[in-house]
Parts: structure tokens; sequence; C-alpha cells
């Protein structure tokens, strides 16, 4: 694994197999961002490695300071977004997917959102985020079955309280 490849991009998640690896990548990103502190990506990727591990105040501090970085840049906003949601705080989770959203209309963004409503029992609000989904990505497969599945327990819902 290179320095660079930790750097050149912001990863949602990084694919290693064990703590010892993680290990590597928090001593190397940690080591890079001395010198180059205002690097978002390695922030951001240094974020997902302490989330990996478990560390979420860690992780929350890495991306801080990846968004302070770069506040043009998506991914950290998505992935402090899904460090609250790991974390059962919904609210907050929802508040940065939006400004991901508001940043670059991506459908996986508004899936995040979306399948976060869906947790909250936001049936309304999270069909409107599968629409966009939809409309933005038509032949998505699993953004049609779960839009469905929406609906479906929206129609439950509203007999169950005639």
């Amino acid at each position: 694994m290179s320095i660079e490849y930790l750097t050149d991009q912001a990863f949602r998640v990084l694919m290693y197999d064990d703590e010892e690896e993680y290990g590597e990548i928090l001593e190397a990103l940690s080591a890079y961002l001395t010198s180059y502190p205002r690097n978002a990506n390695a922030q951001n990727n240094l974020g997902v490695a302490y989330r990996e591990l478990g560390q979420a105040e860690n992780a929350q501090q890495a991306f801080d300071a990846a968004i302070q970085a770069d506040p043009q840049n998506p991914i950290p906003y998505i992935n402090k977004g899904d460090l609250y949601k790991q974390h059962g705080a919904y609210q907050q989770a929802i508040e940065y997917f939006t400004k991901a959203i508001n940043l670059k209309g991506d459908v996986s963004y508004y899936l995040c959102r979306g399948y976060t409503l869906i947790e909250m029992n936001l049936f309304h609000e999270a069909l409107k985020d599968f629409d966009v989904a939809l409309n933005l990505d038509p032949q998505h497969r699993q953004t049609k079955i779960t839009r469905e599945q929406i609906l479906k327990k929206m129609t439950e819902s509203k007999h169950s309280l005639s």
C-alpha cells in the first residue's frame, strides 16, 4: 500500500482484513498528516480507518478535519453521517447526508439519507429520497425494491390507524 493510494482520493470504506493492516494505515496517514495536515483525502481516510477500528471519537475528529480542509468534498460528510447513523444519532446523520446532497446530488447520498429516514419511520420523507434516486438512476433494482417496501409500509400504517 502506498501513501499516494491513501491520499489521492477520499474513500467511503477501506477494504482491509485485520486490525494490523488498519494499524499500518493509521501510522502511514498520521505520519503523512504531520507534514500535510490540510490533505482532506488523507484526513478522511484516517477517519475511515478509525471508524473501521471502532474508534468513533478519533474518526469524528478526522472527518471534521477533512471537512475543514475541503468543505466542497461530499465524501467526509457522508462518512460522518454514517458514523452518526452507526451510533443511532439519526438526526445528525440526516444533517450530514443533506450537506453531502447539497454539494453533489449523487444517487448513493440520497439512498444513505433515505435508509436513515426509514429507520426513523419517516416514510414520506424516505420515499422522496428514493424517488429522486430512481430519477437519477432508473435501472437501480434495489432502489425500486426498497421504494415498493416503503409504499407497503405506508399503506400498512394507514390501515392500522383506521
